[in-house]
């Protein structure tokens, strides 16, 4: 049994207990709403106490901050992490050699990579490979929506990232294009193209494999219903991790990577004057 604790941005925290409690290998030791106290079962938990009194930490607030992973990893908690955090490149670096250090198994949720259908394949995907992505571009979001399917090509892949070319066809705010080309130690190709005036039916993640089949994932997003499966498929992860028992850092090093990858994009976007970062 492994005793895990709640920190969430939720008030009630009620989605994340429903989920947590689908797992028999799982005792929920308490909740804590991040700067505030919460009572379970009639105690008083600070984030602390919360930590002192589980093995693992399951984090469900927006853009959880480096000081709370770091204060996780360093009482050897095992940590999930349900958003993507507000790191910089060293401080991302930094929880990698703290979590080889202590030995906790850390894992961020990703929807793309936790979909039932990349689950299926994710194991195979083991030779050269092209990837290509065509979504529409959420602008107002559009670094965090970078910095997602970053981190799901990043975990696709698992090698070196050589090269990123970046491209923008400009037409309006609203309509202009932004394509990027990633190449890899291995000599496997990312493309993505993100435009304003992309619809949901011309979406599309692809993934073609040197001398294999041909692969097509979901790129609608996921409904409720398909997010709680790949929330689900996640956690499952994290528990088949830990039970290993090897002191291993699930995404943080795609992070790293992946964080890297955005900021070279973002200041290339600058440098082209592309006006969909305005």
């Amino acid at each position: 049994m492994i005793s895990i604790g709640i920190l969430s941005g939720d008030e009630s925290a009620t989605e994340s207990i429903k989920l947590i409690q689908q797992f028999q290998d799982f005792k929920i030791t308490g909740i804590v709403q991040l700067n505030d106290l919460q009572s379970v079962e009639g105690k008083q938990y600070t984030t602390e106490d919360l930590l002192e009194n589980s093995d693992a930490t399951f984090v469900d607030a927006p853009a959880p901050s480096f000081d709370l992973i770091r204060a996780v990893i360093k009482k050897s908690n095992h940590l999930f992490l349900m958003r993507i955090p507000t790191l910089s490149l060293g401080e991302t670096t930094q929880l990698i050699n703290l979590a080889n250090e202590s030995g906790s198994t850390i894992l961020l949720f990703n929807p793309l990579f936790f979909t039932d259908e990349n689950l299926k394949i994710s194991t195979t995907l083991n030779k050269q490979k092209l990837i290509t992505i065509r979504l529409p571009l959420r602008k107002k979001d559009i670094e965090h929506q970078l910095l997602s399917l970053l981190l799901f090509v990043m975990s696709t892949e698992k090698s070196e990232l050589r090269k990123t070319d970046v491209f923008t066809f400009d037409r309006t705010n609203e309509s202009g294009i932004v394509s990027l080309r990633l190449a890899f130690a291995t000599g496997s190709i990312a493309q993505i193209e993100l435009g304003g005036m992309f619809k949901a039916s011309q979406s599309f993640i692809e993934i073609f494999q040197k001398e294999d089949h041909y692969f097509a994932l979901p790129a609608d997003g996921p409904n409720a219903k398909t997010r709680l499966q790949t929330q689900k498929n996640a956690l499952q992860h994290f528990l088949e991790a830990i039970h290993q028992g090897s002191a291993i850092s699930i995404s943080l090093n795609e992070l790293e990577q992946a964080i890297a990858c955005r900021n070279e994009i973002r200041d290339k976007l600058k440098f082209l004057n592309c006006s969909l970062l305005d």
